[in-house]
């Protein structure tokens, strides 16, 4: 049971940066609706699979940001380096790496 907990606890998001204004780092980064979509995103990404991601981001699950996109983190994922930012004219949210925003 104590292991459990432990587990939860790293789980946990951080959001004591809330509102934060940021911009995009990276030449081009995809951003996608929930973490487990990004996860599947960078696999494609990795295998090199550029209909899949194609789908995803006309599917609207995912989004591409542009290089200097203005981007408002909204929370920080403590267990995978995601930030969670809504994008300047936006209304969703989407997580992207961390490295890829300051």
């Amino acid at each position: 049971m104590l292991r459990l907990a432990v587990v939860g606890t790293l789980a946990v998001t951080c959001s004591a940066w809330a509102q934060t204004p940021m911009q995009v780092t990276a030449s081009a980064t995809v951003a996608c609706k929930t973490t487990d979509d990004w996860n599947l995103a960078a696999g494609m990404i990795r295998g090199d699979d550029t209909q899949a991601l194609g789908q995803m981001l006309v599917s609207g699950r995912c989004v591409m940001l542009e290089q200097g996109a203005q981007v408002t983190m909204l929370e920080q994922s403590l267990w995978n380096g995601l930030y969670r930012v809504r994008p300047k004219g936006m209304t969703s949210t989407y997580w992207l790496p961390i490295n890829h925003a300051k």
